[in-house]
């Protein structure tokens, strides 16, 4: 006999009952203030990982005490590669250098202290992570103590005070004294 034509009640799969008539039917949307409870606490754990891996390097300076003036190397590994960032002075980029990160995800670049009290400063650098998303990620920051005293600047060499040629004085132009030459005397004719 045909699976089809026996009867449901020996047939081995599951005929759907009919709820009692006091139950509410539930729609497919009964659930949606729960499934959207899950996505909200799911979302950021799902997330939060990418995020940190594009951070997760740590600035280092070299020298990290300074005075204004002076050239600062920063440094750092393990960052998101190919990435464009800028580095920040006490959290602003004026006159701050901007980077690109390498295809391993090394940062080098230097710059120079500006002018600014003696104390310590923050340094840090922000990785634009997202360009269409204008999203970015900012590396911990570090400190660079700036001293009190500038940079000595090389002095320039000194050039000699001119001194006064002294001028010769002039000394009077020779007059030509006449001098009383002999007068020739006519040679006789031969004979």
């Amino acid at each position: 006999m045909r699976y089809k034509a026996l009867p449901l009640s020996t047939r081995s799969v599951d005929v759907p009952v009919r709820p009692a008539q006091g139950t509410p039917h539930r729609g497919p949307s009964a659930g949606l203030p729960a499934m959207v409870a899950l996505l909200a606490v799911l979302l950021p754990v799902l997330l939060l990982p990418v995020a940190s891996v594009s951070a997760s390097g740590i600035l280092v300076l070299s020298p990290a005490q300074a005075a204004v003036g002076a050239t600062i190397k920063v440094s750092s590994n393990g960052l998101t590669r190919s990435v464009s960032g800028q580095i920040l002075f006490d959290g602003a980029a004026v006159g701050m250098p901007k980077f690109r990160t390498s295809h391993t995800g090394l940062l080098a670049v230097s710059f120079v202290v500006p002018k600014t009290t003696a104390g310590a400063h923050l340094i840090s650098a922000v990785l634009a992570t997202d360009k269409k998303a204008k999203t970015s990620a900012t590396l911990p920051s570090t400190t660079l103590l700036v001293s009190g005293t500038p940079a000595p600047t090389p002095a320039p060499t000194p050039t000699p005070a001119p001194t006064a040629v002294p001028t010769p004085k002039p000394t009077p132009a020779p007059t030509a004294v006449p001098t009383t030459a002999p007068t020739p005397k006519p040679t006789p004719a031969p004979t």
